[in-house]
């Protein structure tokens, strides 16, 4: 099956667009064919990626939807138990942020103590385990600060990068 993945673009309007603006459109079509399908045709999508694109998707993903402390717990529980937190982490580490890779890997550690098994397995998480665990509950909203506060350079940075390498990232006419 083929898929749309790169976006086409003016190149005033790649030149122009804020960072955040920049990111969005750039990973837009991507999340559009993925939003709400079945992890199979998410991973085939994925494959078929550049790269970059596939960081800036691993990025947004968690971004997109972690916007308060249980939503983070639950997002990152998710994706470790799915099998794809690892991408999440590399997508740091292809845009050179080590300062969000630190809170990723942070975050990793609270949460598999919190819901790995003697036995490797993953327990059943909820957004409710921080109401019942003040540790965890404390745990979790120092790193979603960390996170939150981090943010902004984070956007700065994947910006810088798309706008070096954009054909990484978007097709450029004119």
């Amino acid at each position: 099956m083929e898929y749309e993945l790169r976006i086409t673009m003016k190149r005033e309007v790649f030149e122009t667009l804020e960072d955040r603006a920049l990111l969005e459109a750039c990973i837009e079509p991507t999340i559009r064919q993925i939003r709400g399908k079945g992890l199979r045709l998410k991973r085939e999508v994925y494959a078929g990626l550049t790269p970059g694109q596939q960081a800036l998707l691993m990025f947004q993903v968690l971004y997109g939807h972690a916007h308060s402390e249980p939503e983070y717990y639950w997002f990152v529980s998710h994706y470790i138990s799915l099998g794809v937190w690892s991408e999440v982490k590399a997508g740091m580490r292809y845009f050179g942020d080590e300062a969000m890779l630190r809170i990723y890997e942070e975050t990793e550690a609270a949460v598999e103590a919190k819901n790995r098994q003697p036995d490797g397995g993953w327990r059943h998480f909820a957004v409710m385990d921080l109401d019942g665990d003040a540790e965890l509950a404390a745990s979790v909203a120092r790193l979603f600060a960390r996170y939150h506060q981090a943010a902004p350079e984070t956007i700065r940075r994947i910006g810088e990068r798309i706008r070096s390498i954009p054909g990484e990232f978007a097709a450029l006419e004119g």
